[in-house]
């Protein structure tokens, strides 16, 4: 964060606030840099500014910098679209503030400040989220849906059609599909195998058939891992923070709620999945979606699974690096498969 240091002095940082709207009088007059830390795509640092006496008094003094590492580049900027295009519209939406945001032209890194929640949320491991934290979740989930529900400028917003992106997301099935059964070898048994072959040869007309038909669309975060949602340290008093939004699809909603299932519940919890889906419908409702049924709801999430395989067949090449979470993945949707009797569907 040294690069971070010269480039944001406190002068730049007001400049960068004052031209964006965001500070309407004061100055920054010092930028203290509390903690460093990284993830896989993303360096990230605290900060904590100190501001001119004359400033706003809701002027946020924690601040999150989150830059992209040199390999994530086109991932920041997706991120720095969707906080300077998109939500801008998602007012009520459980969004953590953006403070601001920088993109260089020259070298393409991007620059995400967001307001420090840390205070009051926080991510939790798999097996510690209650009950009423996943139905926060959905909450979260839900609302957002309903906000963007067939919004009529939502292909340019998101910057790519949904055929765009299923014929992006579908390109290598079959070759992956063939390193699966290389990796798991009788781990894949017979059935399963039929899945996948009957995915591969009639799942394509089914999606584009959804994907045509043109409603009840949304906007979707299809990244539903644990780490992407920020709990309220008090269960009962707040809502989730949907973050990391790098990967937003124009898509049907209830497919975001099959990666969460599949990626947030443990095992043992997966027979919660149909009251799941259930509060999940009845958010959607009262948040104004209309004509859309608890039928059409499941039926979405049916189609949901069978599209989810894609992931199963890209995530394959983690196998050998996480052979025991990719299993839990991996027989997780092909339960839910089941369950719902997605060969109906698909066969």
């Amino acid at each position: 964060m040294d690069d971070f240091v010269k480039r944001w002095t406190p002068e730049e940082l007001t400049r960068l606030l004052r031209l964006q709207g965001n500070l309407s009088r004061g100055n920054i007059i010092a930028i203290e840099i509390t903690k460093v830390f990284e993830t896989p795509p993303s360096n990230l640092a605290k900060i904590t500014v100190t501001y001119s006496p004359d400033v706003p008094v809701d002027s946020p003094k924690f601040i999150l910098l989150k830059i992209p590492k040199a390999h994530k580049l086109l991932r920041g900027k997706r991120e720095i679209d969707f906080y300077t295009k998109i939500a801008p519209l998602l007012t009520n939406i459980p969004l953590v503030p953006c403070v601001t945001t920088f993109y260089e032209q020259k070298t393409g890194i991007s620059y995400l400040f967001l307001k420090d929640v840390s205070a009051t949320h926080t991510t939790k491991e798999r097996d510690k989220i209650s009950l009423l934290q996943f139905q926060l979740i959905l909450d979260a989930l839900a609302c957002l849906h309903a906000k963007l529900w067939d919004y009529p400028n939502l292909e340019d917003l998101v910057g790519e059609s949904p055929l765009e992106y299923f014929k992006k997301e579908n390109i290598n099935n079959e070759n992956n599909y063939k390193a699966l059964v290389e990796q798991l070898k009788e781990q894949i048994i017979i059935d399963e195998r039929k899945i996948f072959e009957k995915f591969l040869t009639n799942a394509s007309k089914l999606i584009l058939k959804r994907v045509e038909n043109g409603r009840n669309m949304t906007l979707c975060h299809p990244e539903n891992h644990h780490e992407n949602f920020l709990l309220p340290y008090q269960n009962n008093n707040g809502y989730a923070y949907i973050i990391d939004w790098h990967q937003y699809r124009y898509w049907w909603g209830a497919k975001d709620i099959v990666s969460l299932v599949n990626r947030c519940l443990v095992p043992e919890k997966m027979h919660l999945v149909p009251n799941l889906l259930q509060f999940y419908y009845r958010k959607l409702v009262e948040y104004g979606v209309k004509n859309y049924s608890w039928d059409d709801c499941q039926n979405d999430y049916r189609l949901g699974i069978i599209d989810y395989l894609t992931i199963i067949l890209q995530l394959q090449e983690a196998y050998n690096k996480y052979p025991v979470r990719f299993m839990e993945i991996y027989q997780g949707i092909i339960q839910e498969f089941n369950k719902w009797e997605c060969a109906s569907i698909l066969f």
